[in-house]
């Protein structure tokens, strides 16, 4: 870990100024569980949690991707972006064609990564960002900006009033604005409100 959360910038811009040559493999779908589960467990009810994780998306877990890879399934991490109050913005950095050429990694590892951080952008209600080369990211990131401000919260009481912990699928329609989409988490569990 290069930094706990904190509201300091001076120190995080020094933590992240003393990033050091990473060894090993990528551990992406460890990574992002953890910091979610960091932020679920210090959720507080009036505060909107929001990651914006820039990736190329290669988990070493990824089949033909040398190297050890997470210990959580993607499966068991859309699971957990499913049932997190905290809204996941995946930024795609296109690395491909560098890390083909340096370590090999398959091209196909690139179409699985893609294909996984748009189910994650769907599983939170937002959309994947696609980025070709590092100097796009500023404009990548003023888009990711923009959208979090534009994040709304709606609410509305369920015909089906039971808590059993089964899925409930919701759709969202603007009906008035042809021009306008909603992005919106698909749905959510039925549980049992917190004592």
């Amino acid at each position: 870990m290069v930094s706990p959360l904190t509201q300091d910038r001076q120190a995080l811009k020094k933590s992240v100024d003393n990033i050091q040559e990473p060894q090993g493999g990528t551990k992406f779908w460890d990574s992002l569980r953890y910091v979610l589960a960091i932020l679920n467990a210090s959720a507080n009810s009036l505060r909107r949690s929001a990651v914006v994780v820039m990736t190329d998306g290669v988990d070493n877990a990824v089949p033909e991707v040398f190297g050890d890879g997470s210990q959580t399934s993607f499966d068991k991490l859309l699971q957990i972006v499913r049932d997190s109050d905290a809204i996941v913005f995946p930024i795609y950095l296109d690395t491909e064609d560098e890390e083909y050429k340096r370590h090999r990694t398959p091209r196909s590892a690139f179409a699985i990564a893609r294909e996984q951080l748009g189910l994650l952008a769907v599983a939170s209600g937002t959309r994947l960002y696609r980025a070709t080369k590092v100097k796009d990211l500023e404009d990548v990131y003023q888009h990711v900006i923009g959208d979090v401000g534009r994040i709304y919260s709606i609410g509305y009481r369920p015909s089906n009033s039971l808590r059993d912990g089964k899925w409930r699928s919701v759709s969202v329609q603007i009906n008035e604005r042809q021009d306008v989409t909603a992005r919106t988490k698909p749905g959510y569990y039925a549980r049992s409100l917190p004592n």
